[in-house]
């Protein structure tokens, strides 16, 4: 079923756009019992790299600079409210509370 981004696709579940890794690139955000989670998908495929330099892109990343811009416009997001994140390339544990250290982040697991 298409959706748009901001469209709640289920309870507790909105698309958010993260354009930049792929065109139409959707983060998840899934709320229940006052929880948040946000699913970033494929904005991170080296954590242990773009985390501290969230400039630095893959080669899958068509386009570099709306990918670095998203990648930095959710992690700030998650940082300031303190949302747990969650990424298809994130190592184990995959959910983690990241913090801006810098230009960059850090991350501990939750």
């Amino acid at each position: 079923t298409p959706f748009s981004f901001g469209d709640k696709l289920g309870p507790g579940l909105t698309a958010l756009d993260a354009c930049g890794h792929t065109p139409g690139h959707t983060a998840f955000l899934l709320e229940a019992k006052g929880k948040k989670l946000l699913f970033i998908g494929d904005l991170l495929h080296a954590q242990s790299l773009q985390l501290a330099l969230p400039e630095e892109n893959s080669c899958y990343d068509p386009e570099p600079a709306a990918s670095t811009r998203a990648r930095k416009r959710w992690l700030d997001w998650a940082a300031e409210r303190k949302t747990p994140v969650a990424g298809a390339h994130m190592p184990f544990p995959a959910c983690a509370q990241v913090r801006k250290n810098g230009a960059g982040y850090t991350r501990s697991a939750e």
